[in-house]
């Protein structure tokens, strides 16, 4: 295992983690009514989810350099990601 492809599984991992963090606010909104108008925990959820999804692009993209199996996975799955929290914010 190389230190590219190293980056790119830690950053593969990371916007998974944001990804989980996206389904386990969404069921708990479902779970408690909703989210108040600029909830605090909604806010934390999203800060949390949108830096997780900025530092997988940043490691996908550091693993890009050499060729490995979650080479052109990772920045994919982060920028993905990264849209959803995205639009999620604006649409708050």
């Amino acid at each position: 295992m190389t230190l590219f492809s190293t980056f790119s599984m830690i950053g593969f991992f990371l916007a998974t983690c944001s990804a989980l963090l996206a389904f386990g606010g969404l069921s708990y909104a479902h779970a408690i009514g909703g989210f108040q108008f600029y909830d605090p925990r909604l806010m934390r959820l999203y800060r949390w989810g949108d830096r997780l999804a900025l530092a997988g692009i940043v490691l996908g993209i550091i693993g890009c350099f050499r060729r490995n199996t979650l080479r052109w996975y990772t920045p994919i799955c982060s920028v993905g990601v990264f849209i959803f929290w995205f639009g999620a914010a604006i649409g708050e």
